[in-house]
């Protein structure tokens, strides 16, 4: 009798464990729709994010909050668009790696092209920065001044561009070696 009593104890103890897993999942899953519902499609997360913190930690009133939406949409046409240019750039390039006649005066001129948009998107990322910093009185300047840089981020690589791969075995790593010759171009 004693050993049906402990099975059963056993039997309910798991099934308590069973519900208690499935009711978080259910909710890890619930918040997860709830948010993402209410989130604008055309806006990643980071940027909201961004855009609530300036908000919460400037304390903009609801005028400054509505010029600063209106300037956020802007901003976020404008890198799109300058975007769009970029990803073309780079595809361009790439796609030079299959075309045998490829100069070095093509692929310079492409690389250039590259640096251009992205040079665009960190003007543009500046100029918005300043006009959001335009929108501030005198104390919230002060704030946006020291919080500029925990800003930028979270805004993440100018144009979301990717860091790239770590250094081989970290940091201090083996590094191969450096290209012969001076190191100012293409070995001859």
């Amino acid at each position: 009798m004693d050993q049906l009593l402990k099975n059963r104890m056993w039997g309910f103890i798991v099934g308590v464990l069973v519900l208690a897993n499935i009711a978080t999942l259910a909710g890890f899953w619930y918040l997860k729709l709830h948010t993402d519902i209410n989130k604008p499609a055309d806006t990643p997360r980071g940027q909201e994010n961004t855009k609530s913190f300036i908000i919460a930690q400037l304390g903009l009133n609801q005028s400054q909050q509505q010029a600063y939406g209106e300037l956020v949409q802007h901003h976020r046409q404008n890198v799109g668009l300058i975007q769009e240019r970029l990803h073309e750039a780079k595809d361009a390039f790439f796609n030079s790696l299959s075309d045998t006649k490829t100069t070095q005066v093509q692929l310079d001129s492409l690389s250039a092209h590259i640096v251009a948009c992205e040079s665009k998107l960190d003007m543009l990322t500046y100029e918005h920065l300043k006009k959001v910093r335009a929108l501030c009185n005198d104390q919230q300047k002060e704030k946006f001044d020291n919080i500029i840089k925990q800003v930028l981020r979270m805004m993440g690589p100018a144009g979301g561009r990717p860091q790239g791969p770590p250094p081989p075995q970290g940091q201090g790593g083996n590094f191969p070696p450096p290209p012969p010759g001076d190191g100012q171009g293409p070995p001859q």
